[in-house]
């Protein structure tokens, strides 16, 4: 039994509909707002599930920057260096780093 799996070149997304619903909403309401996504560790086992799809939101929003982190695949397409923080870190000491810095003092 294959619950919502990659089965060869299908997916089962039944599932999976009313959250892209709301991805499509929510991407409506914020296309004219600046907005940070964060890449929290996507590689290339499934790059079209997370990773690539959050490069074409960071592109098609004008006011979108996308902040990668990731120890092994940092790198960012050279359209989106403008619109880009790239950390080739760990996830967890990024996120304890960024936590302890005091939210006025960076504003």
């Amino acid at each position: 039994m294959f619950i919502n799996a990659r089965i060869h070149s299908s997916f089962i997304d039944v599932e999976h509909q009313a959250e892209y619903q709301n991805l499509m909403t929510w991407l409506n309401d914020v296309v004219d707002k600046k907005v940070v996504l964060l890449d929290l560790g996507s590689g290339f086992n499934t790059p079209t599930e997370i990773r690539i799809p959050m490069e074409q939101i960071a592109m098609a929003i004008p006011e979108a920057h996308l902040v990668r982190v990731n120890l092994e695949n940092e790198d960012i397409t050279m359209e989106l260096e403008s619109k880009s923080v790239c950390l080739k870190q760990d996830i967890a000491s990024c996120i304890q780093g960024l936590s302890a810095l005091d939210p006025v003092d960076h504003i």
